[in-house]
């Protein structure tokens, strides 16, 4: 018998029409089992959501925002997501990373570290002012235009909550 001490069971209800559909597809695909294309299914989704495969940094999920280096990818991650994350805890980065050839930053929240590409620092532009945008609205600064300037200044972003002052 198979390992069990890794996996959990699902039992989920589903419409009879989209049991239906499933049984087709599994006689036209490749998958063995509805298990089989469930598992597949889930594991599909979860990577466009960039939470498989699941790696943590600090112990918590680290999550990839896909932001494709565009600032407004990045806030649209940000602000779609940023009930589950919980509050922001500290910001990590720097503008250029010779590696990957661009910027790279790890917002760590309560609940999860998310790697963004299109956040920035060290110039007055797109990329700065949406991490500007970020720890105003976290509550790191008093002011947007605060925020915006502590970004512009630095080639580098090293901040914990505990080092700003909480309004």
């Amino acid at each position: 018998m198979g390992k069990t001490k890794n996996k959990t069971y699902w039992n989920v209800p589903v419409p009879k029409t989209l049991d239906e559909a499933l049984r087709v597809a599994i006689r036209m695909d490749m998958h063995v089992s509805k298990a089989d294309f469930i598992r597949d299914a889930v594991r599909r989704l979860l990577e466009q959501l960039g939470l498989y495969p699941l790696t943590k940094e600090k112990g918590k999920i680290l999550v990839e925002a896909k932001d494709e280096g565009v600032t407004e990818l990045a806030l649209d991650f940000y602000r779609k997501n940023k009930r589950w994350l919980g509050k922001l805890l500290s910001v990590r980065g720097i503008a250029w990373d010779t590696k990957t050839g661009r910027p790279s930053f790890f917002l760590e929240f309560e609940n999860a570290v998310v790697h963004f590409t299109g956040l920035n620092c060290g110039y007055y532009g797109e990329g700065p002012t949406g991490l500007a945008r970020i720890l105003f609205e976290e509550g790191f600064f008093k002011s947007f235009s605060e925020a915006r300037e502590f970004v512009a200044s630095r080639e580098k972003i090293d901040l914990k909550r505990e080092e700003v002052e909480e309004p």
